[in-house]
């Protein structure tokens, strides 16, 4: 997986200047890799309309998986510095400088925290719903790479191209050569895509909507396509997944009636003290 910072449309960094980034992101999925790309909310130029262009933008792009944050002033960065000089902190709690809610300082255009706590909310929830479940995605990418990995192998053996480790490149031979190493590549492609197969049953029951629905339908065929039916155990974990799915649905619809808007899983903390002994 490859995670590429956008960030925005406005803002072009030198990390990306004079790079089609959605041809990049196409090439990299094509070849197996999981691209996830992040965007920046709430940059100064930002105001509803621009927002939402660069969440449109962003979405575009067709990574399996993208992080929106809110830009977060950070003491002793150069933001923190410059918004500090121009008055623009706010006096909150550190604990919510975190990026995923209120802005720890004053925008000029977007001023009002719960509107800005929500469109961070309806940025992902626009995601999920243009491109359906990441981890869909992902699927996608792992079948698609190993199917083209495996071709390509295939072609090049037959043409007799073997790699050569001082030109960096395939090149013409003689004899025919095993390609020992893409050949544990495409193992190790095919592994993953193989891991993520069960999660084709409930994408497909669990989808947002109906363009979801039939990218999961579709997906499961490319994969009885390119590794054959599925057998009892990828169909047995599918329904698995699809009963605890349907149980953490049905918590969820009490959560709400309950007045909540989602369920929050935390991880219990744990914390050890380690003594310094005393130097005498």
């Amino acid at each position: 997986m490859i995670w590429i910072g956008v960030e925005s449309r406005a803002n072009t960094h030198a990390k990306l200047k004079n790079i089609d980034i959605g041809k990049l992101i196409a090439q990299l999925q094509d070849n197996g890799i999981s691209v996830i790309t992040s965007g920046i909310l709430f940059l100064d130029h930002h105001d509803q309309a621009t927002i939402r262009e660069d969440i449109e933008w962003i979405i575009g792009l067709g990574s399996d998986m993208t992080q929106f944050m809110n830009y977060t002033a950070c003491p002793c960065t150069g933001l923190y510095a410059r918004l500090a000089g121009e008055g623009r902190l706010k006096d909150i709690h550190w604990r919510f400088h975190h990026g995923a809610g209120e802005l720890n300082w004053n925008h000029p255009h977007i001023v009002d925290p719960k509107e800005q706590a929500n469109l961070l909310k309806k940025a992902f929830r626009r995601k999920y719903e243009a491109s359906g479940p990441g981890i869909l995605n992902m699927a996608i990418t792992a079948v698609r790479g190993y199917a083209k990995a495996e071709a390509d192998r295939t072609w090049r053996e037959a043409e007799s191209l073997v790699w050569n480790p001082e030109s960096l490149r395939y090149e013409k031979s003689d004899h025919v050569a095993d390609d020992v190493f893409m050949r544990q590549r495409n193992r190790r492609l095919q592994k993953i895509a193989l891991n993520l197969r069960p999660i084709l049953l409930p994408a497909l029951l669990f989808a947002p909507n109906r363009a979801a629905r039939m990218k999961a339908w579709n997906t499961m065929r490319l994969y009885g396509k390119v590794l054959g039916s599925a057998g009892p155990e990828v169909i047995l974990k599918g329904i698995f997944l699809v009963f605890t799915g349907f149980m953490e649905q049905v918590k969820l619809w009490f959560r709400r009636a309950s007045g909540y808007e989602d369920i929050v899983h935390q991880p219990p903390s744990r914390r050890v003290e380690y003594r310094i002994p005393r130097l005498e």
